[in-house]
């Protein structure tokens, strides 16, 4: 299902409210087509959050020079051999609130920017809690 949200202060807030709901091994992508997506994983230790790398987008998607440099100067670690295959950062616990705000601004600038995402409305959410049959509320991002 397709986000509501057409304007991305409103889809940063929305992000904000969803990791703060987020429990312990609880799982959320928003992507968009041609594989551009992030994805975040609530852990023990925080929040562990990823923006898709250049060499998995599909459907004459890619990110320019100009999106890697983007997501370099806002902080996202490179994708690593070995490790994580995609750019990637970390809030470790504790996480306050406005944490969350920065890095829900920072997302959004990485979905507009660097992978050229128009509008939240073109987003959909996909959210689990792994070793469960459960979820969580996602219900500000849709």
């Amino acid at each position: 299902m397709k986000s509501d949200i057409t304007d991305w202060p409103s889809y940063s807030a929305a992000l904000t409210i969803t990791f703060a709901r987020m429990p312990s091994d609880g799982c959320l992508i928003v992507k968009a087509s041609g594989n551009r997506f992030a994805q975040f994983l609530m852990t023990t230790d925080g929040l562990w959050t990823e923006i898709v790398d250049g060499s998995a987008l599909t459907d004459g998607y890619r990110l320019s020079t100009e999106g890697e440099a983007w997501l370099l100067a806002d902080g996202w670690t490179p994708a690593v051999e070995g490790g994580s295959p995609n750019w990637h950062r970390e809030l470790g616990w504790p996480v306050r609130y406005r944490e969350y705000e920065q890095l829900a601004d920072l997302v959004v600038g990485a979905l507009h920017g660097a992978l050229g995402i128009g509008s939240p409305s073109e987003m959909s959410v996909e959210s689990w809690v792994n070793f469960s049959e459960e979820g969580f509320d996602d219900s500000a991002l849709r």
